[in-house]
């Protein structure tokens, strides 16, 4: 196998252990508004949202350290078991425990029942949260990370980034229930996101919850 091939193999989104740099993440985003032909004003909001986050992700990615990276991917391997094993098989509504950027690495039952998904669907990074919703509900979802992602500037003018378990927000999130026959059907939900920001001011976790209304 080539060495490309390797490294690709290596930061696939469903290797929980492996590095998953938000740039593929954001990269798959903007792939998938185009390929479900998203309005540009959708687009743009979403564009909007995440410019600030962006450039800082994207910078904190590019000059961490490598001992932080490992730590960082340790706390995140960690995450996902202690919800998989300890939150999520008991949690009474819809959960779902997902990277950075969104792709879905662990659900419980009751968020399969309510997307219409099998378990394997929903976990190992085959499928985004985002991608569960109508496009007006991932529109706001995606404005919660603004709002997540907090922070102070230095003396010097770089960027502190908050750090630790964020507020919970709220959105109203129309879930895209998908039936056997191929149908579909928009269930509207009331959802909850929360974030995890470690020390080197990367999440290392998102945690989205849903509320059926109906």
């Amino acid at each position: 196998m080539s060495e490309g091939k390797e490294s690709q193999l290596r930061q696939r989104p469903g290797d929980v252990y492996a590095p998953y740099p938000y740039r593929k993440g954001y990269a798959s985003l903007m792939r998938y508004m185009t390929e479900q032909d998203w309005s540009e004003q959708s687009i743009r909001s979403v564009e909007a949202a995440l410019s600030k986050i962006r450039q800082l992700w994207f910078s904190l990615e590019d000059n961490i350290q490598p001992s932080s990276m490992i730590q960082l991917q340790a706390e995140w391997a960690g995450n996902v078991r202690y919800y998989s094993e300890s939150v999520i098989p008991f949690t009474p509504v819809p959960m779902v425990v997902c990277r950075k950027a969104g792709e879905v690495y662990a659900s419980n039952q009751l968020a399969q029942e309510l997307c219409g998904r099998s378990r394997e669907q929903m976990t190992g990074g085959k499928i985004s949260v985002y991608e569960l919703m109508t496009e007006a509900s991932a529109s706001m979802f995606f404005r919660l990370y603004e709002l997540a992602v907090g922070g102070t500037q230095a003396e010097d003018g770089t960027y502190i980034p908050s750090v630790g378990k964020t507020a919970p927000l709220y959105w109203n999130a129309e879930i895209v229930q998908l039936s056997a026959d191929g149908s579909r059907t928009v269930i509207p939900a009331r959802g909850i996101f929360e974030m995890k920001i470690a020390p080197c001011g990367l999440p290392s976790l998102v945690v989205c919850c849903f509320v059926r209304l109906s």
